[in-house]
């Protein structure tokens, strides 16, 4: 008789979770996150949603930002939008942060996000400015008692249910597990 397999835990299903995901802090700032390779993500983001398709619905939906970004760069065989040549994301309103994945390094808080170095925009866009298809999808990644406007670095796993490989730095320095995924 066959011994019965444990289930695996369920986990990440790709070798890298590359993404980009927003976030809402609590005075409605809209956020950017770049995962790299090895940053948490929120669990209930729209997969699929990445900067480029947020930046030129953006870009279409707001009078000034189409005033000054009449087309946004796209590959030319494609058509898709060129994530390389498009604005800082401050640039368009979005505070901006980004997992410091860096394979053959150290990395102090290893699991912590940074600040782009240019993630602070000097107009931020405020969630209720969003056309309402954009709030409905960003608005539930709340991370209720956060300014992203006071930090440098942000751990979004200690605010929001989030995916990881196998935990968390803590903002404390302290290596959280990942929790289960429900």
């Amino acid at each position: 008789m066959a011994e019965a397999l444990a289930e695996p835990e369920p986990g990440p299903a790709a070798h890298s979770m590359d993404s980009h995901w927003f976030g809402v802090d609590e005075l409605g700032h809209v956020a950017l996150f770049d995962t790299q390779s090895r940053g948490a993500v929120a669990i209930g983001h729209s997969y699929g949603f990445h900067y480029p398709t947020f930046a030129d619905v953006l870009v279409q939906w707001s009078p000034e930002l189409r005033e000054r970004f009449p087309a946004l760069p796209r590959d030319p065989v494609s058509g898709e939008l060129s994530i390389w040549e498009l604005p800082d994301p401050a640039v368009l309103g979005l505070f901006a942060f980004i997992h410091p994945t860096d394979w053959g390094a150290e990395i102090e808080y290893s699991d912590l996000y940074e600040r782009m170095p240019a993630g602070v925009p000097a107009r931020p866009v405020q969630i209720a400015e969003l056309p309402v298809q954009l709030r409905a999808l960003i608005e539930p990644l709340r991370l209720v008692g956060v300014d992203f406007r006071a930090l440098e670095r942000i751990q979004p796993a200690e605010f929001l249910a989030c995916a990881t490989w196998e935990g968390f730095m803590g903002s404390d320095g302290v290596l959280q597990p990942r929790p289960p995924v429900r």
